[in-house]
């Protein structure tokens, strides 16, 4: 998270039955959300 620049980054990770990795996607985004709060 890069507060003074308003921006949030984000990533997604797949992964199969057998724990495998499948996929990974990231991206930064401009964003004013607190990170506790859109913390999964």
């Amino acid at each position: 998270m890069f507060a003074s620049d308003e921006y949030m980054g984000w990533v997604v990770v797949v992964c199969n039955g057998e724990g495998d990795f499948v996929l990974c996607i990231s991206d930064f985004m401009k964003s004013r959300l607190d990170p506790f709060v859109v913390e999964i």
